[in-house]
């Protein structure tokens, strides 16, 4: 059961610098080809005094743990983006203890705050949503992310849905398959569901935040934006009127 608001539990989450020269490197995922594969991290994060994650610099580790939890989904790991190494060098890097679930956090003045590169092994053990409560406390409040059942499960996390745009517009992913998404999208296009951006919002009536998480249920109360400029332009604003409340 994910809790109805991520503030529960945040202050759990605790954080803690590492000195590269005192500490060792760190080996994860031993179990793929690339492995076992080093780093030295820069923090650690304990959640009830258990290591839950690490944050590193290192944008090609990141991409290659990445790549590899995304292919572990085989079709269904289509809603998670790879772009390409250099995107993760200005962005805040983390890794789950065992290297099978990552996040990334915008670092700079016109992405700091937003959520990327979620993704998990099928054979990570933990749940992703201490995770993502540690994404929130660093920060995090805004993403998007195609309408499956994400669009609730990140509703009960405190993200609010603000705008969405069409499948068509945002651009069919290279590695989608409409067979394996023919349960999202609206009616008549069946498989390309649409694009939702959301806004962190912990003041939201729990109403929003509250409902089962249905994987076959979509989003019909979201409006629309017109182009890919104005759905960011949007989320932008109601980012910044979020944060000027709290």
């Amino acid at each position: 059961m994910i809790d109805s608001t991520a503030s529960k539990s945040l202050s759990k989450i605790i954080a803690q610098s590492v000195d590269p020269a005192v500490a060792g490197p760190v080996f994860v995922r031993s179990d793929i080809p690339e492995g076992p594969v080093a780093f030295t991290p820069t923090r650690q994060y304990y959640c009830d005094g258990r290591l839950l994650a690490y944050e590193i610099t290192d944008a090609q580790i990141f991409w290659t743990l990445l790549r590899h939890a995304k292919a572990e989904h085989g079709d269904h790991g289509a809603t998670v983006l790879l772009p390409a190494v250099e995107y993760f060098r200005n962005r805040r890097l983390f890794v789950s203890h065992d290297g099978m679930a990552v996040f990334a956090l915008g670092n700079m003045e016109d992405t700091r705050g937003y959520l990327s590169s979620v993704c998990k092994s099928p054979k990570y053990p933990g749940s992703m949503t201490q995770l993502l409560r540690l994404a929130i406390q660093e920060g995090a409040n805004h993403l998007f992310c195609f309408d499956t059942y994400l669009t609730a499960y990140y509703r009960r996390l405190g993200f609010r849905p603000v705008c969405r745009v069409s499948f068509e517009m945002f651009g069919e992913p290279r590695d989608w398959n409409r067979e394996a998404y023919r349960g999202y999208g609206p009616a008549g296009k069946a498989g390309c569901p649409d694009v939702n951006y959301f806004c962190y919002d912990p003041c939201q009536p729990l109403s929003c935040a509250a409902h089962p998480v249905d994987g076959l249920l979509g989003s019909t109360d979201i409006p629309y934006a017109s182009s890919l400029q104005q759905a960011k332009d949007i989320l932008k604003g109601e980012v910044q009127r979020v944060s000027a409340l709290q």
